[in-house]
């Protein structure tokens, strides 16, 4: 957000936040919040620019497009007349969505490893957050999400760890999944 003339970017990059807010939605599962931000480079100096930075989740893939367009349309509603401002949306990972082929995929996994003691909690509808999974469920094929390693922390530095003794059960699930889905069972 360039100033023009003595327009304070900071005014209006926070001007934007406040115009911004609903289109965090958790009803509809968009999670849009901001998170960075810098403007100016001495107390005494009105900002010449700003810049924001927010993150943005959806539960459904096909509303991305939608919510860019209702950025866009904010951003328009310019509190300073002479400011400018520029939305540079980069995508990030795309919404999770499990196909019934997916689901059914699930299913046969949940039930395999019920017979070694376990219990496993696959995703059969969606994942917030996104994941790797999600790029393959693009694919139309059928897709697992959460046969991961069960433990806690993921992503930090110091404290993730996952439980040692789910492995010899995860292996053999992973295995016989294998065994099955080659030989059509």
């Amino acid at each position: 957000m360039p100033a023009s003339h003595g327009v304070n970017a900071l005014t209006e990059a926070a001007d934007l936040i406040l115009r911004t807010q609903d289109i965090d939605d958790k009803a509809r599962e968009i999670c849009f919040n901001w998170t960075l931000t810098s403007a100016g480079s001495a107390s005494n100096a009105i900002p010449a620019s700003a810049t924001l930075t927010a993150d943005m989740r959806y539960g459904r893939n096909d509303d991305y497009d939608a919510i860019v367009a209702l950025l866009d349309e904010r951003a328009l509603r310019k509190r300073l007349p002479g400011a400018e401002i520029t939305i540079d949306m980069k995508k990030g990972r795309p919404a999770f969505n499990a196909s019934a082929a997916g689901r059914a995929l699930a299913a046969k996994g949940q039930t395999i490893y019920q017979e070694v003691g376990g219990k496993i909690g696959i995703a059969t509808e969606r994942t917030g957050g996104g994941s790797d999974a999600a790029y393959a469920a693009l694919s139309g094929k059928p897709v697992l999400e959460g046969m991961d390693l069960p433990g806690m922390g993921y992503h930090t530095n110091a404290d993730e760890y996952i439980l040692i003794d789910a492995i010899p059960r995860r292996l053999y699930l992973e295995a016989r999944m294998i065994m099955d889905l080659s030989l059509g069972r």
